[in-house]
């Protein structure tokens, strides 16, 4: 498999050699070069890892992103994910998106009218029931330069709540 081609899947598993690597020598920074490519990971702290490359950045953890930045209502009560948020941003392609995931143990009627009536009347874009499970979907400015979503769903007792927040330029 050409790596020039699976650029992302190259990235994945720098990333996870290079955190590895890190973690094997308590560097907070490591960078490995392959194919004239340099990939930077750091982990300035616990609470977050960057994988930098010529191409972008990706930022994975609960202060890799604001959701009070986000643009979108945020749930009461509700707390960070430790390591599901992130920040990817790629100015080559114009493109930055960033997630933030949330949790509540409060039950998913209760967080879905929450978004229900704080988002733009036709912004529902599914809800969906199976096997007693439930997940909801919210989207605002879809195919624009400014996109917003928020999916909500059941997990494990809790309910996810997904944040995204993608501009384009």
């Amino acid at each position: 498999m050409d790596p020039s081609r699976t650029p992302a899947l190259t990235i994945a598993c720098l990333a996870l050699l290079a955190s590895g690597l890190a973690g094997c020598s308590g560097k907070k920074s490591t960078t490995v070069t392959i194919s004239d490519a340099n990939v930077t990971v750091e982990q300035p702290n616990r609470q977050m890892t960057s994988v930098k490359t010529d191409q972008g950045e990706v930022k994975v953890g609960n202060v890799a992103v604001d959701p009070a930045s986000l643009g979108l209502p945020l749930y009461p009560g509700a707390t960070q994910s430790d390591a599901n948020s992130m920040t990817v941003s790629s100015p080559s392609k114009g493109v930055e998106a960033q997630v933030a995931v949330l949790t509540t143990a409060d039950g998913f009627d209760e967080v879905y009218d929450f978004y229900k009536s704080r988002m733009p009347a036709d912004s529902e874009k599914a809800k969906i029931e199976t096997a007693g499970r439930q997940m909801a979907n919210f989207e605002v400015g879809l195919g624009s330069a400014d996109e917003k979503s928020a999916v909500i769903r059941e997990a494990d007792g809790k309910v996810l709540i997904r944040l995204l927040h993608e501009t384009k330029q």
